[in-house]
């Protein structure tokens, strides 16, 4: 490795650590978590027939995938862990390299960077090594959880490399959609679109046994069977489209300027309009685009989940025992289709709710927040507009994810249930808004401590989602904001409990005003 790769290495490191490392932790942590539960609950061959006998179906199979050896505790495992894996475990890899990139690059700091003597390709490979090393320290996790659960070695060792490997296939596309835009969040939308086309076509695949599984990575993964008849060589498939499409990126940051794109805006109006002038029109610009991404992955979530609520409906009424697998006991097949759908679409619009927060991050570090406040504007007039923002974004994107989840659902099952899915949509709204205050106290009073929210984030998903099909304990599945609030429609809400949520989130809004305006800025 050459002394100028070294550095940039070194750099991406000293810059990039927090994240990397709530990366790593979060998601061996949720495996571990995972894996243990399962290890209790599982315990005898009879206990794994059952829960084998439980899940099969095609409903199933177009969200968790076909889990080779699904009758084994490690097929077990891939089964309650892999819808998360599917999303988290690619998204890490985007988030990496758009961080280490196009973001630097957008914000002038690669220029100063490249005006020593560091090689014009330099930066970009350094981040896909680093990103390369985070899969790895995720690939050992996923491993030592797998393995001290018992698991068999070989069985352990290929599905946690196959993970890695999917992981890299989107590193290696963040890379080269990196060179098509001239924003990171243009790299974010590229990539969240790349996994939900994966996802889709590996669900469309293994439904109809169709060739379609081979053109997504997540399939790629899949074929590797790696708790039934194994297959090796499935692996070559993505280190070969990581290595091809890295190639790709690192001959085109080569040829092309500093700060452009292949990929160009086109030509602008030289003035601004007066709308895009004042506090909102600025504050609406800054948003759109997480916005209109996280609005179409929630559509695009909702329909496919809705539409497969029949079967699901139907294999959940015929087998109660599959209630029990995906923690909806003793629920009718409906409710408990809505309560998992639900949930997915208030995980999602906590998500947004972070990301937008994060967003305010992003025009601090970029040096835009200090000229902004230079004048008479107040800091609490310019955090109201673009929290005002944040909320109308929550709203949307819930409005939008629900529509579609009522309409798809309700041409699947035949029937209206648009009051049930409004319902439960209004009710997990307290356990959203906690984690976008939770966001904005981060901002307020310790801002480089923002992703460390996706952490909290990641944790009351994790047990939201999993917590009554591993029956964990009431304690820790009180942890989850989510889980706190109940599990609508199968449960009433807790009125004292989102009253609670709602309490919290208002005094995270209060103290996060308050150490905004008290602290410097910016601060790093």
């Amino acid at each position: 490795m050459n002394g100028s790769l070294l550095t940039m290495v070194r750099v991406h490191l000293r810059t990039g650590w927090l994240t990397l490392t709530i990366w790593v932790i979060a998601l061996g942590g949720t495996m571990a978590f995972t894996v243990s539960a399962i290890q209790g609950l599982y315990n005898t061959p009879a206990k794994v027939d059952s829960y084998a006998a439980a899940v099969k179906g095609n409903a199933l199979m177009m969200i968790n995938g076909k889990i080779a050896g699904i009758d084994s505790l490690g097929g077990i495992i891939a089964n309650e862990f892999g819808f998360i894996a599917s999303f988290a475990i690619p998204f890490m890899a985007v988030g990496l390299i758009a961080k280490m990139t196009r973001k630097d690059e957008e914000t002038g700091r690669l220029e100063l960077v490249l005006a020593g003597r560091i090689a014009r390709a330099d930066p970009l490979l350094a981040g896909v090594l680093v990103t390369v090393v985070a899969e790895v320290l995720v690939t050992a996790a996923l491993f030592a959880s797998l393995a001290g659960a018992g698991v068999p070695t070989g069985d352990a060792t290929l599905y946690a490399l196959s993970l890695g490997a999917l992981g890299l296939v989107f590193a290696g596309a963040a890379a080269v959609a990196a060179q098509l835009v001239e924003h990171a969040r243009g790299v974010y939308a590229i990539g969240l679109g790349a996994i939900l086309a994966a996802y889709l076509l590996r669900g469309l695949g293994d439904v109809q046994f169709s060739p379609l599984t081979w053109l997504s990575p997540l399939g790629w993964q899949e074929q590797t069977r790696a708790f039934g008849d194994q297959r090796w060589w499935p692996l070559l498939v993505p280190v070969a489209a990581f290595v091809l499409l890295v190639a790709v990126a690192l001959g085109v940051v080569t040829r092309r300027d500093v700060g452009s794109a292949l990929l160009g805006v086109g030509a602008t109006t030289p003035h601004a309009s007066a709308f895009l002038r004042t506090p909102l029109g600025i504050a609406l610009r800054s948003h759109r685009g997480s916005l209109i991404g996280w609005s179409a992955a929630t559509v695009v979530v909702s329909a496919t989940f809705g539409s497969v609520a029949k079967p699901l409906v139907d294999a959940i009424n015929g087998n109660p025992s599959l209630a029990s697998a995906i923690g909806s006991s003793g629920a009718t097949g409906l409710d408990s289709v809505l309560a998992m759908n639900a949930l997915i679409l208030a995980l999602l619009a906590a998500g947004y709710a972070v990301q937008a927060v994060g967003v305010l991050r992003a025009e601090e570090t970029a040096g835009r927040l200090e000229s902004r406040l230079s004048g008479e504007r107040s800091r609490w007039a310019w955090l109201s507009v673009q929290l005002a923002l944040v909320v109308v974004g929550i709203v949307a994107v819930s409005v939008l994810g629900g529509a579609v989840l009522a309409l798809s659902t309700s041409w699947s099952v035949g029937q209206n249930v648009a009051g049930q899915v409004v319902g439960a949509v209004v009710d997990f709204l307290p356990a959203v808004a906690f984690f976008g205050g939770l966001a904005v106290l981060a901002f307020g009073v310790v801002p480089r401590w923002v992703p460390v929210v996706w952490l909290a984030y990641a944790a009351g998903a994790v047990i939201a989602y999993l917590g009554d099909s591993l029956n964990l304990a009431g304690v820790v599945r009180a942890l989850s904001p989510f889980h706190f609030i109940g599990n609508p429609p199968i449960e009433p809400v807790h009125a004292s409990h989102a009253a609670l949520l709602v309490l919290l989130t208002v005094g995270c809004l209060v103290w996060g005003y308050v150490g905004f305006r008290r602290r410097g800025i910016p601060q790093n």
